[in-house]
């Protein structure tokens, strides 16, 4: 059901905070488990004043970018490109700086498979050659692949699992404290309690409690419960995700427009390919598992508005020739001199 902190609630098997594609999937995959589960969402169904104005922060360094989170049913995947890619090997791995993850890459496998039934690519779609020879003797480079769902999945349109009598989805609800109690040395949550935009302020009751608010607001709410927080750990590490244009690259040859490095397209995906420091040398020289990306550049006055444009316009007059004419289409096409580089960097984990 959909309701508001106005109604009348009672407690639940499971309660779910937060209403974006982490939240919303387990709610999915539990759906037929039997167990009354509600999902708690800050924002409503469509964006508000209100519910906007609670995703400021304050931040030193690199910014958070205000469109990286939103408080709306779906999430982040309100505006996000559907742009993925696998975590590799070497970030589980132990390194100088790091004890590395409590677990391999392996065991997130099946995991990762089974989300092909949300449409994710399987991981078949992330497999890469070795670096090509032309490229010159670059032996400590490695191949890095991106895919992206078109179009991108909004998990807003899976509001049909709340028609189910079992699920309540409860809008407007911004969860401030979770009430705890011990029980044998151990903390236990009993209650979540929430307030609603005209100020009224809602406890919801349930055996269970999953934080799924995202790494700023799982942070705040766990620290605003004091809870949690025995190891002086919660928010701390903390890694944004940074991506930014870096300059030009300007080659001795053309580049041909079907060159492994620039975005391909099938049915219903676009593949985006560059360039990263194979395992081997990240290894050898503590560095960070960075990637580069190359994307054609028109000029100064071409934004990324009119770039996507363009790519769309191309992508769909090349799927439409037939194969024969493909090369010819693709050989008409102005040769590509210049390229811009994208960096999509790396961070170190730091407590503070």
């Amino acid at each position: 059901m959909f309701l508001t902190p106005r109604e009348t609630l009672s407690s639940y098997d499971l309660c779910i905070i937060g209403a974006g594609p982490i939240g919303i999937t387990i709610a999915a995959e539990l759906a037929y488990s039997g167990l009354k589960i509600c999902v708690l969402e800050s924002g409503a169904q469509a964006r508000t004043v209100f519910a906007d104005a609670l995703k400021s922060v304050e931040s030193e360094g690199i910014p958070v970018t205000p469109v990286s989170r939103e408080r709306v049913v779906g999430g982040s995947t309100a505006t996000w490109g559907a742009l993925s890619a696998p975590l590799d090997t070497i970030d589980f791995e132990s390194r100088a700086w790091t004890a590395g993850w409590p677990l391999t890459s392996a065991e997130l496998v099946p995991y990762l498979e089974r989300l092909t039934q949300y449409r994710y690519p399987a991981l078949s779609e992330f497999e890469v050659s070795p670096v090509p020879d032309d490229l010159g003797p670059w032996e400590n480079l490695s191949i890095k692949k991106f895919v992206a769902m078109v179009p991108p999945p909004r998990y807003a349109t899976m509001r049909y699992l709340f028609e189910r009598p079992n699920l309540d989805l409860i809008t407007d609800a911004t969860v401030v404290q979770l009430e705890h109690e011990d029980r044998g040395g151990q903390q236990h949550v009993r209650a979540a309690l929430c307030r609603s935009s005209d100020n009224r302020d809602v406890r919801i009751v349930a055996k269970r409690f999953v934080l799924a608010a995202g790494g700023i607001e799982n942070p705040r709410v766990l620290l605003n419960s004091d809870l949690g927080n025995e190891h002086d750990q919660v928010g701390r590490y903390f890694m944004n995700h940074p991506v930014a244009y870096m300059g030009l690259l300007h080659l001795r040859r053309s580049l041909p427009r079907a060159s492994l490095f620039l975005r391909a397209s099938t049915a219903r995906r676009i593949i985006y390919t560059g360039l990263r420091l194979s395992d081997e040398y990240q290894r050898a020289h503590n560095l960070l598992n960075s990637y580069v990306g190359f994307e054609v550049f028109f000029g100064p006055g071409f934004t990324d508005r009119m770039l996507r444009r363009w790519y769309t316009l191309h992508l769909k007059i090349l799927r439409r020739l037939p194969t024969v004419l493909q090369d010819w289409f693709i050989l008409v096409s102005p040769p590509l001199k210049t390229l811009r580089l994208r960096w999509f960097v790396d961070m170190e984990p730091r407590a503070e």
